[in-house]
């Protein structure tokens, strides 16, 4: 018999702390299944020569 490869437990955002079952390899539904969404890193540094208004600048 071959065993099904669909599992939601991985991508739940709950997986670390879920205490409905032990076998987490096998879960195909569940009442507190709550998508993981993980947001791409964005990054807050400033390109050093960006907003710069060279003619404010007195040398």
């Amino acid at each position: 018999m071959k065993t099904n490869q669909f599992n939601i437990c991985p991508s739940c955002m709950h997986v670390t702390t879920c205490v409905l079952t032990k076998q987490k390899s096998l879960v195909w539904a569940c009442s507190e299944y709550d998508e993981l969404i993980v947001k791409p890193m964005v990054s807050n540094k400033m390109d050093i020569n960006q907003n710069i208004d060279y003619q404010q600048i007195h040398y």
